[in-house]
């Protein structure tokens, strides 16, 4: 399994996969915020909107 640093545990965290069997981390507060990148480079160490996640 791909570890992504502190987005494995972030509630705003979505894994997408394509049909070739990669896996992209998207950052779903880049939806509502610019300053977060769609894919961000990974491993990510520090974040301000990180949230842990219920899961």
């Amino acid at each position: 399994m791909a570890r992504f640093g502190l987005c494995d545990t972030c509630a705003h965290a979505k894994l997408n996969a394509n049909t070739r069997g990669s896996v992209f981390l998207f950052c779903k507060l880049s939806r509502e915020d610019k300053a977060f990148a769609k894919y961000p480079p990974v491993p990510v160490l520090k974040c301000p909107g990180f949230k842990p996640s219920d899961r």
